[in-house]
């Protein structure tokens, strides 16, 4: 399972993410906008 984490709060989690060009892209259903 992948995860984003940005100033210790995990933002988006998931295992169906997308890697272009090194990138991690998240299915926009994961990603938690209350913390954004």
């Amino acid at each position: 399972m992948a995860k984003a984490i940005w100033n210790g709060e995990v933002i988006a989690e998931s295992d169906d993410i997308e890697l272009v060009e090194g990138n991690k892209y998240f299915p926009l259903a994961s990603v938690r906008s209350d913390v954004l």
